[in-house]
């Protein structure tokens, strides 16, 4: 009878070591299946924070830009190799389903750059009409030292209706690159007071403003500034045989707002480009022989 009570007791004890067991391998399939989750979601977040957009263009030994056959990494340049500033050397990147490891360094931020080994595979066209403008101004001379000038351009920069690349060949399954811009006609006013302190010594200073010809729905950021006022000081000393002139400037650059276009691949449907300061210095010289 005692026997038999032990043996109740441990096949109670048994079943009670079973039941613990699968709640522990319960326990361990949940914690398992929430770390997966916790990862993938990382994953997903890694993935966001690494995608941003760039624009892309290619390149090739021999297109008048790229002399040398090394890039930055000592290597020698081969197809799988972009440009890219920003990033570590060696690092990779995704592009239109293709990967491509950052080998150089491009001439421009912003920009990736495939390398591709013909000219042909790395051509692309496009037209650009430049706009027509014409000026007005009036001259007044004070006296012998002093004269100022005002100035007013406009600028047809209604011609430039759009941006539109065409790929020799399809680039990702893409045959060109249509971009619409449908910028507005602008003026420029400016206003200019030269002094002559002596035959020999001028000072000038001047002040301009640029409308911005940027619409909302035609705005990119490869020209993102809205009105400009561009402040300039300056001095010239001239005798007969020889000019040299020095000025220095300083623009201010508006902010603008404008619409993205995520049906034609844009990475956002609006942005917001901050104003800016710019510092412009500049020495001219001229010699009569």
């Amino acid at each position: 009878k005692e026997f038999d009570n032990a043996m109740r007791h441990i096949e109670a004890y048994e079943e009670m070591l079973a039941r613990q067991e699968i709640y522990e391998a319960q326990k361990e399939q949940e914690r398992l299946a929430r770390e997966q989750e916790l990862e993938k979601e990382r994953r997903e977040l890694v993935k966001a924070k690494n995608t941003i957009k760039m624009r892309t263009t290619a390149y090739t030994v021999g297109d008048g830009y790229t002399p040398s056959t090394k890039m930055a990494n000592g290597e020698t340049v081969h197809e799988g190799a972009v440009a890219m500033n920003g990033v570590p050397l060696g690092t990779q990147v995704r592009i239109g389903g293709n990967v491509y490891t950052v080998k150089d360094r491009c001439g421009i931020d912003g920009t990736v750059d495939i390398y591709l080994n013909s000219i042909a595979k790395a051509n692309a066209y496009g037209v650009v009409t430049l706009p027509d403008s014409w000026d007005i101004g009036y001259n007044h001379k004070f006296d012998k030292k002093t004269r100022l000038e005002l100035k007013a351009t406009r600028t047809n920069w209604s011609t430039y209706d759009a941006l539109n690349v065409y790929f020799d060949k399809p680039v990702f399954g893409k045959p060109n690159d249509l971009s619409d811009k449908n910028w507005e006609n602008g003026w420029r006013y400016a206003i200019g007071l030269e002094h002559n302190l002596s035959d020999k010594y001028t000072v000038m200073a001047g002040f301009a403003f640029d409308e911005s010809s940027i619409p909302h729905d035609g705005g990119d950021f490869m020209v993102p500034t809205g009105l400009r006022r561009t402040y300039s000081i300056g001095a010239r000393y001239n005798d007969k045989k020889q000019t040299v002139a020095v000025a220095l400037g300083w623009m201010d650059v508006g902010t603008l707002d404008f619409a993205g276009h995520p049906e034609k691949g844009d990475a956002y449907s609006s942005a917001h480009a901050y104003d800016s300061f710019t510092k412009i210095a500049s020495i001219s010289y001229q010699r009569k022989f």
